[in-house]
């Protein structure tokens, strides 16, 4: 069996520039903008040599030497043959993919070919050369079918002149010379390149098609024009802009009337009209003869909005109308419409029957065969399925409602979330009020806690929202942890009203472990929150997948076949304690930890209300809005994407090396963007101060027996004696602590006291391998704490002797450290 090392090595042979996949995905799993003009041999032992499933990405273009036309339908297929030729086709090195077909073409060294694409009434097909790349065989597509050689790449042929061009861009706007063909220019591409001067009023107006083609309500349509418009520079007069939108919009709705209007073989003979569908039926009039006229075909209509492309499938986006039963918006699945039993049950389930009149002119047909005709005459667009929310590269942050950009929101055009989106993220992103008033509220709300929980939080939360630009230059993401008694502000205070600033409006949950893997895999920047942790075992895993952008299994819908889903989304955790936690090393250094006290005696800040409790105003502001914050969501996630650039200085802001350093550098990023959209730049002090405490970072720094064996031994001895801490070790305290080291505080513990007092206590498998005796000796000496200690008293026998053992303790600095991780600092200061 060949192995993955040996696929990658052969790939390379031929000259490919070979880059790791992971399985059953098709974007690699390295950055590799780098790799575009280096080659990857050395490379590939490390990325190849330990995977036991993999999948292979070949990059197009020059450092391959190839250019790939990827196909997936029968317009492309016959694109080619007619402009390429079949003979050509038939000899060049041939890909069966999952859905067509990947045709390789060999290039020269020096040669830059462009990347282009070509989705319309003429040819579908992805033309990809510079900057792009294919997923090569023996990969697994997503679906489980097999990337397979039809040809291999030893008889792959001169590229054809005729791809060398992208469509409409030969200089005459007619097309390609070459092909023949006219060109069409796309949404995508058009709001990619707004013209400067010339050509402003045919721009918007295609714009504007495209818009009224695909939007329903006309408000949502207006907004998104002038958005457009807003583009232009300099923009349309706002009169000219106006009028252009009114009559594009008004010819559309014109036409979607008109629209099957005439029965024909391709719409089924159904025309919609009064919410109900009609056909022609053949009768006799009063004179005798025989005449045409329309009758009733059934007691509802269907308006198709889109036609959504998924891994498994297709389905229609409908509307569904009956007289007196207003609109119904559903899904209308290919499998529904193929089985007519399965057809009338969904008909049923939306109150809908079909009842052919007598004479009808055409019956040949199934009900499903008709409709499908019947939807597919009203020209719906065709759009692909998202996966997950959040942003998406060259497309923008896509939410349930639509798509957010640095220039403002616009309708699913081309795309459609993931219909379980709505189920798996409650999230919202509106756009009430306006800029000013939104960032009003964000300011209020970062006084509704202490100084330095606002600004760390706050800007872990700026971050979320530029994860994706972040990990390209990172690779991973921290999750934050907030520790605190209750009444923190986590249900009705600063850190719900944070939350749903950010679009979260389902709040703090405890999750089933299926509900924390399809949240976490269904959303790249607004976080989840978990809360009441105390037993962050069960989810250990998660939270290391979710800080790595790592995968998980889980049964596909066939409920057979295996699927991989990416854990992608930020994660906060919250609780009162983390037992276990905090000895997982690795975990806590992809943590930012945030230690919260309760803000329940805040006072006001606002004028007039000084002395008075903070708490009336942050009911306040709940009342003010109806307790529902997502609605200036929207504007605060443009907000951040307009300073998107500040991602690119993170580089500079790691203040040390490794994962602390790129943890603090992750921060400082959000801090920087908050500074932008509050003007507030007392942020980055706060966090820097924040930043200066070791718990609050550094933590992963420390061993098991720092961040938990001895806080929690310190914190039971001292609830033994009515809260006075342990001062010596008579009675053999596991610890204790006192000044006997140059009249500074220290912590004296024993190694095999400490031991025998942990193994009586319920415990995690993770827990119970750092307790030994042998693992808190070797955690002892990895802080420095070495030889064999001092000599004290345990206790005294009957007779005078006295029992002395061998003890051990830590410098000023790390008792302090355990001294707050066990929240005895106070404690110990009031003793002196």
């Amino acid at each position: 069996m060949r192995t993955p090392i040996d696929i990658a090595l052969e790939l390379d042979s031929f000259g490919f520039n070979v880059l790791p996949v992971r399985f059953r995905e098709k974007a690699p799993s390295v950055p590799w903008k780098k790799y575009q003009t280096t080659r990857t041999t050395d490379k590939l032992d490390a990325w190849f040599r330990q995977s036991a499933a993999s999948n292979f990405f070949i990059i197009c273009g020059r450092c391959s030497c190839c250019v790939v036309l990827d196909i997936d339908s029968s317009l492309g297929e016959a694109w080619a043959e007619k402009y390429i030729g079949r003979e050509i086709l038939d000899k060049t090195t041939c890909v069966k993919t999952a859905k067509g077909h990947h045709y390789y073409f060999r290039i020269e060294e020096d040669q830059l070919v462009s990347s282009w694409s070509k989705h319309d009434d003429e040819a579908d097909f992805d033309f990809r050369a510079e900057n792009t790349g294919v997923v090569a065989p023996p990969s697994i597509h997503s679906t489980g079918i097999a990337y397979q050689w039809v040809r291999g790449p030893e008889v792959m042929e001169p590229v054809p002149e005729v791809l060398l061009v992208p469509l409409g861009e030969n200089g005459n706007g007619n097309g390609n010379a070459a092909a023949g063909g006219p060109g069409r220019s796309h949404l995508a591409e058009l709001l990619k390149n707004p013209p400067r001067e010339g050509g402003r009023n045919e721009w918007l107006s295609r714009v504007a098609g495209h818009y009224a083609k695909v939007m329903e309500f006309d408000d949502a349509y207006r907004e998104s024009v002038m958005a457009a418009n807003s583009m232009l520079s300099p923009p349309l007069d706002q009169a000219e802009a106006t009028k252009a939108a009114n009559s594009i919009w008004e010819a559309e709705q014109q036409a979607r009337s008109l629209s099957s209007n005439m029965p024909s073989d391709n719409n089924g003979w159904l025309i919609g009209r009064d919410e109900r569908l009609w056909t022609t039926v053949v009768r006799k009039g009063a004179d005798g003869n025989w005449e045409e006229r329309i009758e009733p075909w059934s007691d509802f209509d269907l308006r198709a909005l889109g036609i959504v492309i998924t891994p498994t499938g297709r389905y229609y986006e409908v509307e569904v109308t009956r007289p007196g039963h207003g609109i119904q918006r559903d899904q209308l699945e290919h499998s529904v419409l193929g089985n007519s039993r399965s057809l009338n049950t969904w008909l049923a389930g939306h109150g809908c029957t079909v009842l052919p009149p007598a004479k009808e002119k055409y019956r040949a047909g199934s009900t499903a065969s008709r409709l499908q005709r019947y939807l597919e005459s009203q020209n719906p667009s065709r759009v692909i399925e998202i996966e997950r929310l959040g942003w998406k590269e060259g497309i923008g942050f896509v939410t349930h409602e639509g798509v957010i950009t640095k220039h403002g929101f616009s309708a699913h055009l081309e795309i459609a979330p993931k219909r379980e989106l709505k189920t798996w993220v409650p999230v919202r992103y509106g756009f009430d009020g306006d800029v000013k008033e939104t960032r009003d509220i964000l300011a209020q709300v970062m006084t509704f806690h202490e100084e330095h929980v606002t600004a760390v939080y706050g800007s872990w939360l700026m971050s979320c929202l530029l994860k994706p630009f972040i990990e390209e230059k990172t690779g991973w993401f921290p999750f934050m942890i907030v520790e605190g008694p209750s009444e923190t502000g986590k249900t009705n205070g600063f850190f719900a009203m944070m939350q749903q600033l950010v679009g979260n409006s389902e709040g703090a949950v405890v999750p089933t472990q299926a509900v924390l893997r399809d949240s976490l895999s269904a959303h790249n920047s607004t976080p989840m929150w978990v809360d009441d942790m105390t037993d962050p075992e069960r989810i250990l895993d998660k939270m290391r997948q979710a800080a790595m952008g790592g995968s998980e299994s889980k049964k596909g819908q066939d409920n057979t076949l295996d699927e991989r889903v990416k854990m992608v989304r930020p994660l906060v955790i919250s609780g009162e304690g983390f037992p276990g936690l905090h000895g997982d090393r690795a975990l806590i250094q992809r943590a930012i930890i945030l230690d919260v006290p309760s803000p329940v005696e805040r006072e006001s800040l606002l004028p007039g209300r000084r002395g008075l409790s903070q708490w009336d105003d942050v009911q306040d502001l709940w009342m003010q809005y109806g307790r529902d914050l997502t609605r200036f969501a929207g504007h605060i996630v443009q907000m951040v994407l307009a300073h998107d650039s500040i991602v690119d200085k993170l580089p500079n802001l790691r203040s040390k090396r490794g994962r602390v350093g790129e943890k603090v550098a992750m921060l400082k990023v959000g801090t920087l963007v908050l500074q932008e959209i509050l003007e507030a730049d007392e942020l980055m002090p706060r966090v820097d101060e924040w930043l200066e405490n070791p718990e609050g970072v550094e933590e992963g720094d420390y061993p098991y027996l720092i961040l938990e064996a001895l806080p929690a031994c310190l914190r039971d001895y001292t609830s033994r004696t009515a809260g006075l801490l342990p001062t010596s070790a008579m009675g053999a305290a596991p610890v204790f602590i006192d000044r006997s080291v140059m009249g500074q505080a220290v912590i004296w513990w024993n190694d095999q006291y400490l031991a025998d007092w942990l193994a009586k206590r319920p415990m995690t498998p993770r827990q119970r391998d750092q307790s030994t005796y042998r693992a808190l000796r070797e955690q002892r000496k990895l802080i420095g704490v070495g030889g064999t200690g001092a000599t004290k008293q345990t206790s005294t026998g009957p007779d005078g002797v006295r029992t002395k053992a061998r003890y051990h303790y830590l410098d000023p600095d790390l008792t302090l450290v355990v001294l707050r991780k066990a929240q005895l600092e106070e404690v110990w200061k009031n003793d002196d």
